[in-house]
């Protein structure tokens, strides 16, 4: 699973955090949090979607 990390610390330009979210992949969520003096955002991709689900008769 691919993890992308970013990481924020005090000055961080709002101009620099759009620059870098816009590198994300388009599907990756927010999955965790880490900060005390900086902030770090850890985005992970999903897990592939399983197929549609079906009924057994």
């Amino acid at each position: 699973m691919a993890e992308h990390e970013i990481d924020l610390c005090l000055g961080t330009g709002l101009a620099e955090i759009i620059a870098v979210l816009g590198e994300l992949p388009s599907d990756v969520v927010l999955s965790d949090h880490y900060g005390d003096v900086d902030l770090s955002l850890i985005f992970r991709q999903p897990p592939p979607a399983a197929g549609p689900a079906t009924e057994s008769r």
